[in-house]
């Protein structure tokens, strides 16, 4: 039998028919109800001309169907292209365009966008909706899908341009989670909570595939629950695995110590992904909860986990070491290895790192070479290895001669308990100077004039912010990002 992500998931099936695998509001299904599920709707795919090579889309909430219908294309060897359920039809059209995909698998919660897909995307054969589908009997055979052949294409959240699809393997997702495990050491007594979108590559790999294909059982939420219901389903359910983003964890100030310990106690891991983690909420998160959150950082390129804080020694602050099985450099604009403490560009390689982008073969050129992976990302790696990010290189800029790291800035005005969110960019101020300016949401009142002077102190003056603006909320992309291009 061949190592792909179906086998491996049918194997914990058979280990573990009777157990549960996915909870999901009031219901709760086995693992040999997941397979059995997932071979019919496997076998309905088949039914309308799908074939190992083909791009199936997905337009799920998080729920038993998203995973059914991703389990289904990698049964039968077709690329799975998760899309966005925050997208406008446009968007949506777009990448039903650019991935070629032959069938759309959604149901009617989505209506809203088919008449335009139908009339847009012409290779779009049929929209399969969940709704109302009745599912054949279970097929057998089927061709030999390999570790090599394409999962998924998953698409960048576009913060400079069109967004691009990351073509990924069997054997990328399986190389990641492999190397996960190595810190997140999940297994089957594992109870995972999956409130972040599986169209992301984090959730996907870290929320599902971690837990699931140890055969661990995952809580799907379609949307996060605030409040003291969130709580109690963590509690109720027993989870032992937290994946979440750093807004989530800022929420966590305004919870009760107490209260929070024991709903929280049975999490063993408190993973935080997708960005930056400020110190401040990692520092009175654990001080608050007496437990420790691993930060991790990666891109979809990446399938997507490349470092992870160990838990025996974090430094706060900084990423972490790479995961076993995965290489980080960092190397000068020429290409050349850095010492350490010398900040350049972060590179990766691994089984991890994708095969391209999806007929963007110069885009690939520039991403891929040599066999290492141009993440995009300025950091630097201390003496033990640990990495620390300084920003993305198409986000510093020069101000009076050097080089402003935007995150850096956006670091210290997260200090300040007055601010929810900041953010950080620079502004042409005259033909060749750019000045810092950020952007603020707050949680409490506070004045520009004392922002500026709190930065002051902690920053060297040409980082200091040369304006404040006030936001309600930020442009975001369509994964939750701020849109630092939208910003003005």
């Amino acid at each position: 039998m061949s190592l792909n992500l179906y086998t491996t998931l049918a194997k914990a099936a058979e280990k573990f028919p009777k157990k549960k695998a996915v909870f999901y509001e009031n219901s709760v299904f086995s693992f040999s109800e997941v397979i059995d599920k997932i071979d019919r709707f496997a076998g309905l795919l088949t039914s309308r001309g799908i074939k190992k090579g083909d791009n199936v889309a997905v337009l799920l909430r998080n729920s038993p169907e998203l995973i059914y219908s991703f389990f289904a294309c990698w049964k039968i060897g077709a690329a799975v292209v998760p899309l966005n359920f925050f997208y406008t039809s446009g968007e949506l059209i777009y990448i039903l365009n650019d991935s070629r995909a032959l069938i759309l698998v959604s149901n009617d919660s989505f209506a809203e966008h088919f008449t335009r897909i139908k009339e847009e995307v012409n290779n779009i054969k049929e929209i399969i909706s969940w709704d109302n589908q009745e599912l054949p009997e279970k097929q057998h055979g089927g061709e030999k899908i390999l570790p090599e052949d394409t999962a998924a294409i998953l698409y960048t959240s576009g913060t400079t341009g069109h967004p691009k699809g990351a073509i990924l393997t069997h054997k990328n997702f399986l190389s990641d989670v492999a190397s996960c495990r190595a810190v997140v050491a999940v297994n089957h007594k594992d109870r995972a909570i999956c409130f972040l979108p599986l169209f992301h590559s984090f959730a996907l790999t870290v929320c599902l595939l971690l837990p699931i294909l140890q055969g661990g059982s995952v809580v799907l939420l379609p949307r996060i629950i605030k409040g003291p219901k969130f709580l109690k389903l963590i509690f109720k359910r027993r989870i032992t695995l937290f994946v979440s983003i750093p807004q989530v964890y800022s929420l966590f100030a305004d919870i009760p110590s107490l209260i929070g310990r024991i709903a929280l106690w049975s999490v063993n891991y408190f993973v935080s992904g997708a960005d930056s983690l400020p110190v401040a909420v990692l520092v009175n998160f654990e001080k608050k909860f007496h437990k420790k959150v691993l930060e991790g950082y990666g891109l979809t390129e990446a399938a997507p986990v490349v470092t992870f804080n160990p838990p025996e020694l974090r430094k706060p602050g900084y990423i972490g070491k790479a995961l076993p099985g995965i290489e980080v450099k960092i190397v000068s604009v020429e290409g050349k290895e850095l010492s350490s403490n010398e900040v350049g560009e972060i590179i990766i390689k691994g089984d991890n790192v994708m095969q391209g982008y999806f007929q963007y073969p110069e885009a690939t050129k520039t991403a891929l070479r040599g066999g290492w992976l141009y993440s995009g990302d300025i950091g630097f790696k201390d003496e033990d290895g640990y990495i620390k990010i300084m920003d993305r290189k198409n986000d510093m800029f020069v101000c009076r001669g050097l080089n402003v790291y935007p995150r850096e800035i956006e670091n210290v005005l997260r200090e300040l308990p007055q601010i929810e969110e900041a953010a950080v960019k620079g502004i042409q101020l005259k033909e060749d100077t750019k000045v810092p300016v950020a952007y603020i949401k707050i949680r409490s009142a506070i004045s520009a004039p004392e922002i500026i002077a709190f930065c002051r102190g902690q920053l060297a003056n040409y980082k200091v912010p040369h304006h404040i603006n006030f936001l309600e909320d930020f442009p975001r992309t369509a994964t939750g990002k701020i849109s630092k291009k939208d910003l003005s």
